[in-house]
């Protein structure tokens, strides 16, 4: 019997988002071409992949998926014909109940991606995230933003004429957009040449003292994944979890024409009416409608990536900005939910002149080498390689001295090119070939030999100019690696502050005070157990101090089980501020260090030079 399509074969044959090109965009249209090649693909899924005993259950499944699926496409066909008709009414009243039906179906998360399905807990995305980002695009830095941090959290009411349709928010009603990664926060603003940016933390992730397994008292968001998403969590949970796995299979189907009509890709820009965000604002305006069960949307990225060779792993998140509103129009609760940074002002290296004068110097002196070597007699295999490299140098140069902020996506296109260029030159042992080539290779009866020497030292020099990689030296493919690291943002060392304690009243005055100055900060009580005896034990270490600085003078600390015997003695709470840095950052930092024991805030302001 010829096998039918397989589950994992489905879910890679209906990849999300969707992008369509030209100016012949119709909603309605391409929805139904979309859910018509869903189901065909849908109904040549006959689990035959799967053992005797397992399949009648599989089959079983699918037939309700077909059922649930094609009244779930019908709906939305209604709701965008009521739509398109100017009949709101009947278009939300559809909407409802299109909602009612998927309610057991669809995936309610944390916003950490925390998914409760019967009696598991899942994650479905490849990484738990407890930190996000949000970003504004600028012309110019503005000390009405770097020294305002509500610049870069959500509009304010008193400022809705501002809101812009977006992909779940509508005209007028204010959002809390986040990221979880600044690439990805900076791809969805479009890449701008400078921009202001914050970092976000739930305040109640930063409290250990929470149980973790109660997500009862978390946010909750409605949230769409990506079929590669199911798929590749899946790929071992099929095998140890079967009824997990059917069930999310499932379900993801179900929902499937729901996520499909909000993950269409957007090609009309800022224009004032956009088609792809019809039912994905619809969605925006029932969570506001029951915000009292979900507080918002998490959902992957729609910008479309097919021209990109990698992507980020992320997803974003939306929230409406509800009342009660503050003084200035803020949501009270969103204030008390997030704790952010003070914006940070950032420039792409592009557009930078302290950054690509730099750069220009270099690579005029390397184009300079190159021109003087290429004078010089050489084979017609070194001639070829000085015009590659000299090619790359003008692609190089060409990008910096248009300072190409116009269109800094295209720019990190051509990034990536010279990028693949430069590790292939250097794939191609350039060196080794220099060091193969004989006499034989050059006119000796014309050409001495200390010319011929000359002439090969010459390329190396220039090669060694062109992929040296040894740390503190200059050469351009780092410099094409460090203009792509910087466009993206990726050097950024993160700090925040530890606070360690033995009893949770030494936390409301230090938390008051970090959210006040927009400190991100992470809480850690200490126990009676050896893991808090080692980080105390680092502490000092790293501080050249002994490990009885943290009681008092009074007491004298003998050894271990008297520490764990006492550690409601310590003198708390214990801040330390920490980095985290990435491999590639080229700046210094210490990893962590002691702020001061007990809490001080003249003495804490001096340490964070606030």
């Amino acid at each position: 019997m010829d096998m039918g399509l397989t589950i994992k074969e489905l879910f890679r044959k209906i990849p999300l988002p969707k992008p369509y090109h030209g100016n012949d965009f119709a909603l309605s249209q391409k929805f139904a071409e979309e859910a018509k090649r869903f189901m065909m693909l849908l109904e040549s899924c006959d689990g035959s992949e799967f053992r005797d005993d397992v399949r009648p259950r599989v089959l079983e499944v699918l037939l309700k998926v077909r059922s649930v699926a094609r009244q779930n496409i019908r709906s939305i066909q209604k709701i965008i014909n009521s739509y398109e008709l100017a009949d709101s009414k009947a278009a939300q009243e559809q909407f409802d109940k299109l909602m009612v039906r998927i309610s057991n179906d669809a995936f309610i998360s944390t916003i950490d991606d925390t998914v409760i399905i019967s009696k598991w807990q899942t994650h479905f995305r490849a990484n738990m995230c407890n930190q996000y980002y949000r970003l504004r695009a600028v012309d110019y830095p503005s000390t009405d933003i770097s020294e305002n941090p509500d610049e870069l959290f959500h509009i304010p009411w008193k400022k809705r004429s501002l809101v812009n349709n977006e992909r779940f928010s509508v005209a007028g009603f204010p959002c809390l957009y986040l990221s979880t990664s600044l690439s990805l926060a900076w791809q969805e603003c479009g890449y701008p040449a400078k921009y202001y940016y914050s970092e976000y933390m739930l305040e109640q992730s930063n409290h250990s003292s929470i149980d973790s397994s109660d997500k009862t008292r978390e946010l909750k968001f409605l949230s769409f994944y990506l079929p590669s998403e199911i798929n590749c969590w899946g790929t071992s949970v099929v095998y140890n979890e079967f009824d997990l796995w059917i069930e999310v299979v499932g379900r993801y189907l179900k929902v499937y024409p729901l996520v499909l009509a909000c993950s269409f890709v957007n090609h009309g820009g800022k224009t004032p009416f956009k088609q792809e965000y019809i039912i994905s604002q619809m969605l925006m305006q029932w969570v506001r409608r029951n915000f009292s069960r979900i507080q918002g949307i998490s959902y992957f990225s729609c910008i479309d990536t097919s021209m990109w060779s990698y992507s980020f792993r992320g997803y974003n998140i939306a929230i409406p900005a509800l009342e009660p509103y503050d003084n200035k129009g803020y949501s009270k609760d969103l204030r008390k939910a997030f704790c952010w940074t003070m914006p940070k002002f950032y420039t792409v290296p592009i557009a930078d002149p302290a950054v690509y004068e730099n750069y220009q110097k270099f690579l005029l002196e390397v184009v300079s080498d190159i021109d003087l070597t290429m004078r010089l007699p050489l084979p017609v295999t070194l001639q070829h390689m000085l015009t590659k490299l000299l090619d790359i140098c003008s692609c190089l140069l060409s990008i910096l001295d248009k300072k190409s902020t116009q269109n800094v996506e295209h720019t990190l296109h051509i990034l990536d090119i010279v990028r693949e260029n430069c590790f292939q030159l250097k794939l191609d042992s350039l060196t080794n070939s220099i060091e193969s080539l004989s006499e034989r290779d050059f006119d000796t009866d014309l050409i001495p030999e200390e010319v011929v020497v000359n002439s090969m030292e010459a390329v190396k020099k220039v090669l060694s100019k062109f992929i040296n990689e040894t740390n503190g030296e200059t050469s351009v493919i780092q410099i094409v690696s460090d203009l792509r690291l910087q466009c993206w943002n990726f050097p950024t060392a993160r700090s925040y502050v530890t606070i360690y304690y033995s009893d949770c009243r030494q936390l409301h005055a230090p938390f008051e005070w970090m959210n006040k100055n927009h400190i991100i900060h992470f809480s850690k009580e200490l126990k009676a157990d050896d893991e808090s005896i080692q980080i105390l034990k680092e502490i000092a270490h790293n501080e050249g101090q002994p490990i009885q600085i943290f009681w008092d003078d009074t007491f004298a600390c003998n050894d271990e089980a008297w520490m764990k015997q006492n550690i409601h003695l310590i003198k708390g709470p214990i801040l330390v501020e920490k980095h985290e840095v990435p491999r590639f950052y080229s700046g210094g930092c210490n990893k962590e260090r002691l702020l001061q024991i007990g809490f001080n805030k003249a003495l804490l302001r001096k340490k964070l030079k606030l």
